[in-house]
């Protein structure tokens, strides 16, 4: 067979009418020894790679920032005040479980990108490309978009285990965006990161907001909780004493008319307290009742204690919170989002296909094997010392994958 030639290639692949999937020829052309050499060996070859490269990290960031913001973009205050939605599947709104769609789809997306492949090289290749798209979405505000990406490496990796494989650069970018996605503290490096980096372009982290919603759910069932239990205790107490008070009117016999115990007690007299025997039982389900949040609200303020009253206030303070929070995640005029490009609405949708038809874990059968080591940037990809400048192999790839914020495609 005629060996292969890259540049030849790469001009009679790259046309007006993109391929959505070029991503996954490129890393099988890019496991042959001969197209290897040729990268290490000829510095425009060399220099393509690296372009190529380049554009397709950034290519997948634009697929993945432009799906999640505009399902994100969908949702409405509504959706996002319905905290189990997040946590759980089934009792999400319509445009909840659209995004959550949307995302799982994604996550298919990058295994598929990497798991196509038999070739450890091809593996290798696509996923430390894949590292660079995380770091991309992370850099430009996407932190949905960038968490995705990295947790799903994260899992792969279980599975190739090739962190020591890629180049120094690599490894630090994954480790890093690892560190600031970890939930420890309640994510509280991303949070602080957010925070100092503060951008109107920012796509927040689905999960966090889940988090935050929770929480303040979780603070106002204890507020209703204990306004439940406090107006049930008052209405005892207040049961108690007027039954303390019949009981006394009826032993004090005809001192007090008819007449004097309307007056007394503010409604019809009733006898004085019936034997035991003829008192109806109470079921047990009147001895605990458990009000609505509709019912504690609608107590007239001036027929309960102002312990209560205060109690109401810092319930209605908790819930404003919640409506002030969602507000901020949703901004007063929605951005207009450009469509995807052809070529990435297509492999969405084809993504999106296979999703439905597979379900997002049949990927990972089989995905550990061929699981033998691969020198592709140590050896394989690495040009000569002297072609590369003098530099160390880590610096060398350090210079060539730093691009997040010099190329956009």
């Amino acid at each position: 067979m005629a060996e292969r030639n890259i540049i030849t290639w790469l001009k009679k692949n790259i046309t007006t009418h993109r391929d959505p999937f070029f991503s996954i020829r490129w890393d099988r052309l890019i496991s042959h020894s001969d197209i290897q050499s040729q990268i290490k060996k000829n510095r425009k070859a060399h220099q393509l790679y690296c372009y190529i490269e380049s554009s397709l990290a950034h290519q997948h960031a634009k697929l993945i920032n432009l799906t999640l913001r505009k399902a994100f973009a969908n949702l409405t205050e509504d959706d996002l005040a319905n905290v189990a939605g997040f946590s759980n599947d089934k009792k999400g709104t319509p445009r909840q479980k659209a995004y959550f769609h949307a995302h799982h789809t994604l996550q298919y997306y990058v295994r598929r990108d990497i798991l196509e492949h038999k070739s450890r090289a091809a593996r290798l290749n696509a996923f430390r490309r894949w590292i660079d798209v995380a770091d991309i979405l992370f850099s430009r505000n996407c932190y949905e978009g960038g968490m995705l990406v990295s947790v799903t490496l994260n899992l792969l990796d279980s599975y190739l285990r090739c962190e020591d494989e890629l180049p120094a650069i690599s490894r630090k970018k994954l480790n890093h965006l690892l560190d600031m996605y970890s939930p420890a503290g309640n994510f509280k490096r991303l949070r602080q990161h957010i925070k100092d980096h503060q951008s109107e372009d920012s796509l927040p982290l689905v999960t966090v907001i889940g988090k935050d919603l929770t929480f303040i759910d979780e603070n106002l069932n204890t507020l209703q909780n204990n306004m439940n239990a406090f107006l049930l205790a008052w209405k005892d107490q207040k049961k108690a004493e007027k039954q303390q008070m019949q009981a006394g009117a009826g032993r004090e016999g005809d001192a007090l008319t008819k007449k004097h115990l309307r007056i007394y007690h503010g409604h019809k007299a009733r006898s004085a307290v019936k034997p035991e025997k003829d008192q109806p039982k109470t079921k047990e389900k009147d001895k605990k009742k458990e009000f609505s949040i509709e019912e504690l609200l609608a107590v007239p303020a001036d027929k309960v204690p102002a312990e209560y009253n205060a109690m109401r206030s810092n319930y209605l303070a908790a819930v404003q919170e919640k409506l002030d929070f969602i507000k901020t995640l949703l901004p007063a005029k929605k951005a207009t989002l450009p469509d995807l490009p052809r070529e990435l609405q297509s492999a969405y949708e084809q993504t999106e296909k296979r999703f439905r038809e597979n379900g997002l874990d049949s990927l990972l059968e089989g995905a550990d094997a061929n699981n033998r080591k691969s020198r592709l940037y140590s050896e394989k990809l690495l040009p000569g010392f002297f072609s590369r400048g003098g530099r160390s192999a880590e610096k060398h790839w350090q210079q060539l994958f730093t691009y997040t914020n010099t190329f956009s495609a």
